[in-house]
């Protein structure tokens, strides 16, 4: 059995023992064929060797030799000039047949790591622009099955546990407001209202920080009933609240293009104050800035569409992969876009 892992740095295991391939440039194209599925010689050496002319294809010629030499030319399959793997196994495909079944501790144990960590390749820039924005899909869906994962303990009780999980989700998405919400209340239930708004307190100052703007009138009405001790009268709304509504899902998905929690070497930047361990790239604050166009959506629990009943196969693996049977993203003449969501929305979706 032939098992690719990519949840983190990539690895290869064969009939249970590790498989050590001998360039990066073999671990980049397993990864995008076993994301994507089949897909055309001329496209994997403009994407790894930037064109398809007699360099290119002669580099790729090499690696495919090379990749023969390995117990893995038993899954490498090639027809009509496009290559494919058949018969592996993968983290990936656990993680969503876990998800589909509604697993969600399972799923969550699957992630050693952001997807592909460590597999950059500079020298490669149109590969760099597909594993940013496959990355951030894959990050999309365990934020998405770690807040699942959260509510699943806050339903039966376990509100110590499932306050982890919202802080952990907030750790990777610090605009991820109904999270916030979940631990202020998770907190007050606990005994601990001074907690509740001290986590309200940061939000709001790094919500202002970054785009001048005051939580939701939701958010700032749970802040003063925790405050009076009470049910309080609804807050009327500040001069920047509508804009708040209007321009907090923007601001996530500016945050989304240079995706928290994703270490981008190339970008710099560093971690907030408010949140340890958020990493906030130097070009995510530009996003912020530009991307308004976006109206606050419904929340989280509304766009999560229903777990596949057990036995049905989850709907993002297709045929083609599994990254998207539909969208991929946007690299020079392709003209394709960013991958979809396994587990609902795509990967800049608001929260």
């Amino acid at each position: 059995m032939v098992e690719i892992r990519l949840l983190g740095p990539p690895e290869v295991w064969v009939e249970g023992r590790r498989l050590e391939l001998p360039t990066r440039k073999l671990l980049a194209l397993l990864a995008y064929l076993l994301l994507e599925g089949p897909t055309p010689r001329a496209r994997l050496a403009e994407l790894l060797w930037e064109g398809f002319d007699k360099r290119a294809r002669a580099n790729l010629r090499s690696e495919l030799y090379r990749l023969k030499q390995t117990p893995l030319a038993a899954v490498l399959r090639e027809e009509g000039g496009c290559l494919c793997l058949e018969g592996v196994e993968s983290d990936l495909r656990r993680f969503e047949q876990h998800a589909a079944r509604g697993e969600w501790a399972l799923a969550l144990a699957l992630r050693r790591d952001v997807l592909l960590e460590g597999l950059e390749l500079p020298e490669a820039p149109l590969f760099e622009e597909w594993l940013l924005l496959t990355r951030e899909a894959w990050e999309e869906r365990y934020r998405r099955a770690l807040f699942r994962h959260a509510e699943g303990l806050e339903r039966a009780g376990q509100a110590r546990a499932a306050l982890e999980a919202y802080q952990q989700f907030l750790r990777l998405d610090p605009l991820g407001e109904e999270a916030l919400r979940a631990v202020m209340r998770l907190f007050e239930r606990l005994g601990e209202p001074g907690l509740a708004l001290e986590s309200y307190a940061r939000f709001a100052a790094f919500l202002e920080r970054e785009l001048g703007l005051p939580p939701a009138r939701e958010t700032r009405q749970l802040a003063e009933r925790i405050r009076t001790g009470g049910t309080s009268p609804a807050l009327p709304p500040g001069p920047a609240a509508g804009r708040a509504q209007a321009r907090v899902g923007s601001a996530r998905a500016g945050l989304g293009g240079w995706p928290c929690g994703v270490r981008d070497r190339r970008a710099g930047g560093g971690q907030d104050p408010a949140y340890p361990g958020v990493h906030r790239p130097a070009r995510a604050k530009a996003a912020l800035r530009h991307r308004t166009a976006r109206r606050r959506r419904g929340s989280l629990r509304h766009r999560h569409p229903p777990a596949a009943p057990p036995g049905r196969a989850p709907a993002a693996g297709g045929p083609r992969g599994l990254g998207s049977p539909r969208t991929q993203p946007a690299f020079t003449r392709a003209g394709r876009a960013a991958p979809a969501d396994a587990l609902g929305g795509g990967a800049a979706a608001a929260v």
